[in-house]
């Protein structure tokens, strides 16, 4: 008996001096941080399958954003491909018949941006009766469950790889028509700003910090940006929502105090937006960047860099 209680002890005492687990705020390795879509949604002007009018909506040209990091790739290039496919649980677009290369190319870690009309899309090895490749935006009609209730969602992945890291980031471009007079299409979340210890800092701005901290990192007040919109019900009537913003922080060096801020709680309670940067117990002098990325639950994204400058 003796020896059975002292076997799990000894593993949870073996745990309990192993490596301390990464911490999902602090950048490392190669990331995709975010990727954008501007506009984040186009909203055709009705919803006449026939009206000639949405299919012009719908072929504009948009423009992608991707954020890619790579604090420890000293400068290295990056191999990227855009690719978009039917089925949104597709996360790799790996179905070679419904899916598009849409671009490739190399790049340095940074922002990534490629403007194309993704609405016109094809699918080159499926093509139909007439030889030529079936267009891509049905076929995400016929992979949808809802059929296309609430908006089309075009998976697009980005896939980047450099030395032995590889990763797809998948963003849905959302397609929509106005079916009630209120509907309106969304637009980019945007912060009025951001604070360091309550004072502003901008994206120019390098202040100092010094000490074992935390310090206190806050958006300025944005709720009167977060818009009103209106979605269908399941018997097709309007449902009046509002947005609640939620931000992602991340930071070269320390960790941040949460991943994530904002929001609402399942009980509808707001939750704070500000955070905490903890330094290391051995951060050395020198300068920390942050990034902070803003989702409005709607397909709506923006990011910012900030930078500090720390001394123990």
């Amino acid at each position: 008996m003796r020896a059975r209680l002292l076997a799990p002890l000894l593993a949870a005492a073996l745990c309990a001096c192993g490596p301390m687990q990464d911490n999902p705020t602090q950048l490392k390795d190669l990331r995709v941080l975010a990727m954008s879509f501007e506009a984040p949604e186009l909203m055709a002007p009705t919803c006449d399958t026939q009206d000639p009018k949405n299919l012009f909506s719908f072929a504009q040209p948009l423009r992608l954003r991707a954020f890619v990091v790579d604090p420890e790739g000293e400068g290295r290039d990056i191999a990227w491909e855009v690719l978009a496919c039917a089925a949104v649980g597709d996360r790799t677009c790996s179905d070679p018949e419904r899916r598009v290369v849409v671009a490739t190319g190399t790049m340095k870690a940074g922002e990534l941006e490629l403007v194309h009309p993704f609405g016109t899309l094809t699918m080159p090895g499926l093509p139909g009766p007439d030889g030529k490749p079936l267009p891509l935006l049905p076929e995400v009609v016929q992979k949808d469950t809802y059929k296309g209730l609430g908006g089309i969602r075009l998976p697009v992945v980005l896939h980047v790889k450099a030395g032995g890291e590889e990763i797809y980031a998948q963003k849905l471009m959302v397609f929509s028509c106005k079916a009630f007079p209120d509907q309106a299409q969304n637009i980019t979340p945007e912060l009025p700003g951001l604070l360091l210890e309550g004072t502003p800092w901008g994206e120019s701005d390098v202040p100092p910090l010094s000490g074992p901290g935390p310090f206190a990192l806050e958006p300025e007040e944005f709720s009167g940006s977060e818009e009103p919109y209106v979605v269908s019900s399941f018997e097709l009537k309007p449902v009046q929502l509002q947005e609640s913003w939620t931000l992602a922080w991340y930071v070269t060096a320390g960790r941040m105090d949460r991943e994530q801020t904002g929001g609402t709680d399942p009980d509808g309670t707001s939750v704070r937006p500000g955070n905490s940067w903890i330094p290391a117990r051995d951060q050395p002098a020198g300068e920390v960047t942050f990034y902070v990325v803003v989702r409005d639950g709607r397909g709506g994204t923006s990011w910012y860099t900030r930078r500090a400058l720390y001394t123990p």
